[in-house]
């Protein structure tokens, strides 16, 4: 399944601009990570998201799939993280949410795509889970980095390994990030970052900010019909994060943009 998320995937960056464009050692809101933390935070992103679509299968409709990967490459490559070829499909499963793997692998559940209205909705939706790849979200939590002075340099140091210690390294990660992106989720402090985040990718693209008040009312209305169980665990209070969009709306009143629902409509809802 991870061949058929790959080739339906619009790369924003080849192997060779990895290479020339990735640093020895970046840094990312003040935190330093090398090219191999890059590396295995990659691996092992490439290796979560096989584990989920081996649960969750692609969605059949390759037009849907092929526009939600061309709308995410596109947004990626203004707002994402440059060393990292970012990864966009839709997975089968009638829940209300969406999942930021490690290395850009990010997959949206069939029920939110059903739940959007238009491409600007979609858009905040894409933005928020690139900004929990680019401030890596789950990286830190899981401590996964790339090989160092330290036998217990966190996976790097195991990366490439077969013995039984790596494998049962690996399941034991594997098992953490899907328990924390299915059932505890992230901190409220980055799911808010995130919305910020998303929210200026909204007003920077040219897209009508006010999608987020309207899919955020929308996943109000869900939660207080006793669906989205799992984003309701996992999130902040919806109000608490439509606060957010007032405040920004408050300091930037032009913020309206573009919706592009007929095309969304005819891509996403054909």
């Amino acid at each position: 399944m991870i061949a058929g998320l790959l080739a339906l995937t619009i790369s924003v960056t080849s192997a060779q601009d990895f290479r020339m464009r990735a640093p020895k050692v970046a840094q990312l809101n003040g935190a330093t990570y090398s090219a191999a933390d890059v590396k295995a935070e990659i691996e092992f992103g490439r290796g979560l998201a096989a584990r989920i679509l081996n649960t969750y299968p692609l969605v059949g409709d390759v037009v849907m799939q092929k526009y939600v990967a061309t709308l995410g490459a596109g947004l990626a490559a203004q707002v994402g993280r440059p060393e990292l070829t970012f990864h966009f499909a839709v997975i089968d499963s009638p829940d209300v949410n969406a999942y930021a793997c490690p290395g850009g692998y990010i997959l949206l559940t069939h029920g939110l795509v059903k739940l959007l209205a238009n491409e600007a909705e979609l858009v905040g939706v894409l933005a928020h889970e690139i900004a929990h790849v680019n401030e890596r979200h789950v990286v830190k939590k899981l401590k996964l980095k790339g090989k160092g002075d330290s036998a217990v340099d966190g996976l790097g140091a195991m990366i490439g390994g077969a013995t039984a210690s790596f494998r049962v390294a690996i399941q034991t990660l594997s098992a953490e990030a899907m328990k924390l992106l299915f059932e505890e989720g992230l901190m409220a402090s980055e799911e808010v970052d995130a919305d910020k985040i998303a929210i200026r990718a909204l007003h920077a693209t040219g897209h009508d900010v006010n999608a987020w008040v309207t899919l955020l009312e929308k996943l109000r209305k869900n939660l207080a019909a006793g669906q989205a169980k799992v984003l309701a665990k996992t999130h902040p209070k919806v109000e608490d994060r439509m606060q957010l969009v007032h405040a920004y709306l408050k300091n930037n009143p032009n913020a309206a943009g573009r919706t592009n629902e007929q095309r969304f409509t005819r891509y996403a809802h054909p």
